[in-house]
């Protein structure tokens, strides 16, 4: 199913992920303990992306291919811890509810991305691997083991991988307060938290290499340093909860301004979300304990790379993935308050797959439109090199002598034409490579830039950038 859904993207048209995040990246990349990474160090995932490019020389089709099925494996696993603890049809929509989803803001780009696939495998596995060796006295060694080299693949893969370190405290915690709370405490028990120190050593060996050996490395993203001091924690925790609270991505529609192109789709969807949120108040009354659980999971698992770099992009794989459990235990909460309506249940899951698939096929339909035509407005962007280069630092229109920033409606303009939150990256990075523009800074320190009047009627004219850019034309 994950393949039939998202087929598409396996083709190697989306624009930020072929241009920026594969070929240019992997083909800098080295080695895994020195050498120049351009900005960022997954050594796991470039290896896989360049044993592609040795294999065919047509990247990155399959990295995108791999995540993809990755991404199925995600919901197998899903299902899988589901299905040890509730129904099979509640865990069956606990899956589906992962696979279905559009996985950030920028619909399901992030599903092809082989490093975003492949760290939530290795996160979601580390963490069960923990319950495991906390839960189980007979075979604690060879969970452990297995905990600790799933850790380490991911934190290898991605710096997001340390999100897993988070999930692993809170499981030690849950499972240390459930033993004083029974009264079975003891030392073997009190240890359990000092097999944590592997986790964090290997951790800290990860940023000193990151660090101290490799090159040309950004560490905090783009150098957004306020993300160091979590000043910002709570906004971008807001951000989160708005996409991965939004069950069945009608969120993601009004986002992008897309709204009026599946609004009865949209409608839809909003209405099969009522039934899940009285479910979860339900849940949550009678379960409160578990309940506060995976509120505490969830925020262990996006915490940590919060506080590590910016992350205001929408990074919502593995949050989402913990989110997706805790709706298995809703549904099956909600199963069991309607056993004489099993038929109804059924209905409802059977609408549910048929709506979610049709909603992700469209934006995947969506995304490699915007793919081609980002392409062409970029190469039509570019032509005006020579007016771009004569500017100094401010736009100056005829008769009104007034500073215009324009940088910020340049890239909002942008990102809705590519329906990407990050496409300012993109966009600096291939105006940089073409000596357009000299620096890349981040948004809240945008420079003003001098352009001329041509290039803002140019980006005036494509769709829905009108409307962000109607006061420039004033």
């Amino acid at each position: 199913m994950a393949y039939l859904v998202y087929q598409p993207a396996s083709n190697g048209n989306f624009f930020m992920d072929d241009f920026d995040h594969f070929t240019n990246e992997c083909l800098t990349f080295t080695d895994f303990f020195t050498g120049t990474c351009r900005r960022w160090y997954q050594p796991l995932a470039y290896s896989l992306v360049k044993l592609d490019i040795l294999y065919d020389n047509n990247p990155p089709y399959f990295s995108h291919f791999t995540a993809i099925i990755l991404h199925g494996f995600y919901s197998w696993m899903i299902f899988f811890i589901l299905k040890k603890f509730m129904q099979v049809h509640a865990a069956i929509l606990g899956a589906m509810f992962f696979l279905f989803h559009s996985v950030t803001v920028t619909p399901v780009s992030w599903v092809g991305e082989i490093h975003q696939s492949m760290v939530s495998v290795f996160v979601l596995l580390t963490g069960w691997f923990c319950y495991l060796y906390n839960h189980s006295s007979q075979q604690f060694l060879r969970y452990y083991l297995l905990c600790f080299l799933f850790f380490a693949l991911s934190i290898f893969c991605k710096e997001s991988g340390v999100n897993a370190f988070g999930i692993m405290l809170i499981v030690t915690f849950y499972f240390q307060f459930r033993r004083r709370e029974t009264e079975c405490r003891s030392n073997q028990h009190t240890k359990r938290w000092l097999l944590l120190i592997p986790f964090f050593l290997i951790t800290v060996g990860y940023s000193y290499i990151r660090l101290f050996c490799m090159e040309n490395i950004q560490f905090f993203g783009e150098q957004d340093y306020r993300m160091m001091f979590g000043l910002n924690v709570i906004e971008n925790l807001g951000r989160y909860l708005l996409v991965i609270c939004s069950p069945f991505s009608s969120v993601h529609l009004f986002q992008l301004g897309l709204a009026e192109d599946y609004i009865f789709l949209s409608l839809l969807l909003v209405i099969f979300t009522i039934p899940f949120i009285f479910g979860f108040l339900f849940f949550i009354k009678n379960n409160i304990r578990t309940g506060v659980f995976f509120i505490l999971l969830f925020l262990a698992s996006t915490l940590p790379y919060i506080l590590l770099r910016k992350a205001s992009e929408g990074y919502v794989y593995q949050p989402l993935g913990i989110f997706s459990i805790f709706m298995g235990f809703v549904v099956n909460e909600l199963f069991n308050l309607n056993k004489r309506y099993k038929f109804a249940t059924y209905l409802f899951m059977g609408i549910f797959i048929i709506i979610s698939f049709i909603s992700v096929r469209n934006k995947i339909e969506l995304l490699l439109r915007n793919g081609k035509s980002a392409e062409k407005i970029i190469s039509e962007v570019l032509t005006y090199k020579k007016e771009i280069d004569k500017a100094d630092s401010l736009i100056m229109f005829d008769g009104e002598k007034e500073a215009v920033t324009y940088s910020i409606y340049l890239q909002e303009g942008f990102q809705l034409i590519f329906n990407a939150p990050d496409i300012k990256n993109i966009l600096n990075v291939r105006l940089k490579r073409d000596n357009l523009m000299a620096r890349v800074v981040p948004l809240h320190r945008v420079p003003e830039i001098k352009i001329t009047e041509n290039v803002v009627a140019l980006i005036y004219e494509r769709g829905r950038v009108r409307r962000v850019l109607q006061g420039i034309k004033n």
